[in-house]
């Protein structure tokens, strides 16, 4: 989805584990999503992995480029499906609370 080239941020392997996402890869889309959110979750009821994750992403603002990092040609797909796949996630998210 970003631009080629361009310097995009990245979870902390304190958070996604490169090497376990590779493992879960076969085991398709189901079981790459659930450890993926489950880390996510993790990371944001743990004050230190939560403190470092805000960082990563305050650093990735501040060093994103003017024009930013999306490939411009996203936009023919639209932005509805977006708004919808953000719905859920706050729909979990509160489940979980």
């Amino acid at each position: 989805m970003a631009e080629p080239g361009a310097d995009i941020m990245q979870w902390p392997d304190s958070v996604l584990d490169q090497a376990e996402l590779e493992r879960l890869r076969p085991q398709g889309v189901t079981a790459l999503n659930s450890y993926i959110y489950q880390s996510m979750i993790a990371a944001a009821t743990a004050r230190d992995m939560s403190d470092e994750v805000a960082r990563v992403i305050r650093n990735a603002v501040i060093n994103a480029p003017n024009d930013g990092v999306l490939n411009p040609q996203l936009s023919a797909l639209g932005s509805a499906g977006a708004d919808q796949v953000a719905q859920l996630v706050k729909q979990v998210a509160l489940l979980r609370k």
